[in-house]
């Protein structure tokens, strides 16, 4: 499984797509992204899934509609130059920002998905580049439309596609996770492991990440924590998977608005403070920036974060992620 490290902050912050590898970007930020991209172009790496969004949601909540032909036009543009991987399809989000939407709403934005999907086929994307989102609160017709068009697609002689799953952001993680129970039979072998690719959108939960076999989910909390001054650090009494299984975040900057926490680096235990110093300096961060304010700060923080979670990507992959399903009651 791969975390795809989605945030505006590779726009001003390119350098740390070396630390990142893999990353979700969005098409609004590539106007300020320049060095990005030509960080992307002069660094390929064969093993990077750099997967470019449409940027729909923040389109859609401002009452807007993306340019379908303009993102397909910069989707050939920057796929064919080797910068981005994949691409997100243009989802349609249902009714208008700040109202539940209705059944039928629901329906007909997953229609119109479908006819995105294969218009950006029809002119001239290929079917495994466009990950089309399956969303909870869809019917599951539309997953197995997609299953469908996988199997066709593979028959074909076409490469296997790779798929956008969707839990709801307003569910708690046991919620979520009771849809992809409903989710995995459509996507899953009989031995458990995944029919094709696909990425877990907005999938941050530990617990989630390494019960599927995800191919990629993406994170952006490594960015956030990093600008609210915080950095996650491995558990110290833990040895198994001290970074999957820690828990621990810890506020370096005065400006955390956790200084009264114990969770500030100022309340940690002399030997406590002396981990996190080391655990910075071991690798390769400096305590001083990484607790000063202003943009340094933040960057030398979100150079740790990225380390953070590249060791529990690391730690998922020991596991077995072949899906077993769950029992009904676990709810």
């Amino acid at each position: 499984m791969k975390i795809l490290y989605a945030s505006a902050s590779f726009a001003a912050q390119y350098h740390l797509v070396a630390t990142a590898q893999n990353i979700l970007e969005a098409w609004p930020k590539l106007s300020s992204a320049k060095d990005l991209m030509e960080f992307l172009k002069s660094n390929p790496d064969p093993e990077r899934t750099a997967l470019l969004d449409s940027g729909v949601f923040s389109t859609w909540s401002r009452g807007d509609e993306v340019n379908i032909d303009a993102y397909i036009k910069t989707c050939h543009e920057l796929i064919n130059a080797g910068i981005f991987s994949e691409t997100v399809n243009v989802d349609v989000i249902p009714g208008k920002w700040g109202q539940i939407p209705s059944p039928q709403q629901v329906e007909e934005s997953a229609a119109k998905g479908w006819q995105n999907y294969m218009y950006m086929i029809e002119h001239g994307l290929a079917p495994h580049k466009i990950v089309h989102v399956f969303h909870q609160g869809e019917e599951f017709k539309w997953i197995q439309k997609l299953v469908d068009y996988h199997d066709y697609t593979v028959r074909q002689g076409g490469e296997g596609l790779y798929v956008g799953i969707s839990p709801a952001n307003d569910r708690t993680t046991k919620q979520r996770m009771l849809w992809l129970e409903q989710v995995m039979p459509y996507i899953t072998n009989k031995d458990g492991t995944a029919k094709m690719r696909w990425h877990g959108f907005g999938v941050t939960s530990y617990e989630i990440m390494k019960r599927y076999p995800w191919f990629s989910c993406d994170s952006t909390s490594w960015m956030r924590a990093g600008a609210m001054g915080q950095i996650k650090v491995p558990q110290i009494d833990i040895k198994e998977r001290p970074f999957m299984n820690s828990k621990i975040q810890v506020a370096l900057t005065k400006r955390s608005g956790m200084s009264a926490s114990n969770l500030h680096f100022d309340s940690l235990s002399p030997a406590e403070q002396e981990f996190v110093r080391e655990y910075l300096k071991r690798i390769n961060v400096s305590f001083d920036e990484a607790s000063a304010d202003g943009s340094s700060g933040v960057s030398a923080r979100q150079h740790a974060n990225l380390h953070y979670w590249k060791q529990v990507e690391k730690e998922i992959n020991t596991l077995d992620l072949r899906w077993k399903p769950m029992h009904p009651t676990f709810i």
